[in-house]
């Protein structure tokens, strides 16, 4: 039975983890750089790609149903 408490501990504790890692990363993200607005506009569309490419709306809606 101990077993079970520390394994759903163990679990809710890293999913924890992961969602405050991910939100810390989205806020991040939120910053605009300071430069020209082309560079600005080419590393807003670069995040958007990589964000696309990890399926970051995937594992965000995952989160909460493994908790």
């Amino acid at each position: 039975m101990v077993y079970f408490r520390f394994t759903s501990l163990t679990i809710s504790l890293s999913i924890s983890s992961i969602a405050v890692l991910v939100k810390g990363w989205l806020n991040s993200l939120i910053i605009d750089p300071s430069g020209s607005a082309h560079n600005a506009a080419h590393l807003r569309q670069h995040r958007r790609d990589s964000i696309r490419a990890w399926k970051l709306h995937v594992i965000i809606s995952i989160l909460p149903i493994l908790l």
